[in-house]
């Protein structure tokens, strides 16, 4: 299921969108990379146990310095309590905001019960350097292209 529009795109920027936090606020992507670059994955629900997975992974790059200063946002679709479910289940170190009813302003496409989910890697300025989407989550998180394109926007 390819993505609808160019946001997720490499080399494009992503939308300045308000998002939902888990204790009620709005934030935006500009917020949540505080002028860092950042690992974004977009959930499929905030209990998606794949995106869970994923979760956990990136969180262990983070504390092992693999991901050198980016900060790993999930993204849910929902509101701020969807965002709080997210939280209480993701590593502290994972910032987390809700999107509102699906990820479609950053270009992916929702079927049914199906929401298409991405791990995005992006500069400070919102850029994306490297994007994994899929259908099914599982697949939407590549650990080697996520650490390698990090690298490489260390070594810019």
């Amino acid at each position: 299921m390819p993505h609808t529009n160019a946001a997720l795109t490499v080399g494009n920027t992503l939308p300045a969108t308000v998002m939902s936090t888990a204790d009620g606020g709005s934030t935006t992507i500009a917020e949540l990379l505080d002028g860092r670059p950042g690992v974004i994955h977009f959930m499929r629900t905030p209990t998606c146990p794949a995106c869970l997975s994923a979760g956990k992974v990136l969180a262990s790059l983070h504390r092992t310095g693999d991901l050198g200063d980016a900060r790993v946002i999930f993204l849910t679709p929902g509101t701020d309590a969807d965002a709080a479910q997210a939280a209480s289940r993701l590593d502290d170190t994972v910032r987390v905001a809700a999107v509102g009813a699906n990820h479609a302003v950053f270009g992916l496409r929702r079927s049914g019960q199906f929401q298409e989910s991405a791990t995005a890697v992006i500069d400070a300025d919102a850029r994306v350097i490297q994007v994994t989407t899929a259908a099914m989550p599982a697949k939407s998180f590549d650990r080697a292209a996520t650490v390698d394109a990090i690298a490489q926007l260390a070594a810019r």
